[in-house]
This record gives structure tokens, sequence and C-alpha cells, in this order.
């Protein structure tokens, strides 16, 4: 839907494929895999739209978080920003190797 909405085709990679096969070194391209391990990708040209990941992720089917598209609508206080490193850092210490 959204791919559609901003004129991008999204070409599925075959099954047992991997991306280096398909992409040329240096090309700069748009990936998505998604749980059921189906993959999509399109090269990415002049005009395409930044934000495309993010309204791909935030869409109803995928995670319903349509009031995220816009970054400018994510933002939060740096006191909850500052909380939330604490709680990914308590969180990661046990893979952490230099703790």
């Amino acid at each position: 839907d959204v791919a559609d909405e901003n004129g991008i085709e999204l070409a599925q990679i075959p099954t047992h494929s991997q991306l280096r096969q398909i992409a040329p070194p240096g090309a700069t391209y748009f990936y998505a895999q998604l749980p059921t391990g189906v993959m999509f990708y399109t090269r990415i040209s002049k005009d395409f739209p930044l934000q495309f990941g993010r309204e791909v992720l935030a869409h109803e089917k995928i995670l319903n978080k349509m009031d995220r598209v816009d970054w400018k609508d994510c933002a939060i206080s740096k006191e909850d920003e500052t909380d939330l490193a604490k709680i990914i850092r308590q969180k990661f210490e046990p893979y952490d190797i230099e703790t």
C-alpha cells in the first residue's frame, strides 16, 4: 500500500536467494524482510522518500503506529530519554563484554 502510494515497485526476492546476489556492490537500496521470511528490495532513486521505511513500519497492517509516521511526533523530553537510556543499559548489561 505505502509503496504504491509513493510509486515504488518492491520486488520480492526469491526464496533461498541472498541480498548480495540481487544488489550490486555500492548500490543504494531499500530492503525489508517480514517475520515470515519474505524479502523485498528496490533500488533507491534520487526522489526516493526519506521516510519510506518509517511509513511502511508504522502502517496499520504492520505496527499500527500511524501516529509515529512523522519523526517529529516521536520526540520525548530529555528526562524521558534519560530514563529510557538507563532501562536499555540495564537490559543490555548481560551482553556487555566490557562489564
